[in-house]
């Protein structure tokens, strides 16, 4: 067991170094998960707009909400984005949803979401019954309390995705 996790960590730590650059010729990559806010492993991102609610998506984030928390919390940019953070999330919410923001948490075409309470110490957006457009959506990791997704950053304009994400290990 222990030289089969020692070969694990070989090749991740093979993968980490070299980037899989070869793969981005392709318009592939991949991204090695280490947060809590999603199981954590190797995900490949692959390029499509043809993104539905449930894909987890890769996406570049930049506003001073995301900075200031990446400085908080001491995040570290993987280089997916030319500016702002790659956050790998669920598609939760899109077109025609109404979001709402109160101290329980996020409320979703009125139903509270679970595990959308904020972290102590961080506020939500402020949103009342705010409706996505056709040219957004929400992203929301109920996979964990302490998620930084789209209830503390907001909705995410579509053209900042850059692609699908599909968990290939652990």
């Amino acid at each position: 067991m222990k030289k089969l996790r020692k070969l694990v960590f070989i090749f991740i730590s093979l993968v980490m170094v070299l980037d899989l650059s070869f793969l981005y010729f392709f318009n592939l990559g991949l991204i090695f998960n280490i947060s809590t806010s999603m199981p954590r492993g190797l995900y490949f991102i692959f390029p499509s707009k043809n993104i539905k609610r449930g894909d987890i998506v890769a996406a570049c984030v930049d506003n001073e909400i995301i900075r200031r928390i990446v400085s908080k919390y001491n995040i570290h940019e993987r280089g997916y984005c030319k500016n702002g953070l790659a956050v790998l999330k669920p598609y939760f919410a899109g077109e025609g949803d109404v979001i709402s923001t109160n101290s329980s948490g996020v409320i979703i075409n009125s139903h509270l979401t679970p595990h959308s309470k904020a972290i102590v110490g961080e506020k939500l957006i402020n949103y009342d019954h705010f409706i996505i457009n056709k040219n957004n959506i929400f992203l929301f990791s109920n996979y964990s309390d302490v998620s930084i997704d789209s209830r503390y950053f907001g909705a995410v304009s579509r053209s900042f995705i850059f692609g699908k994400a599909i968990r290939v290990s652990f």
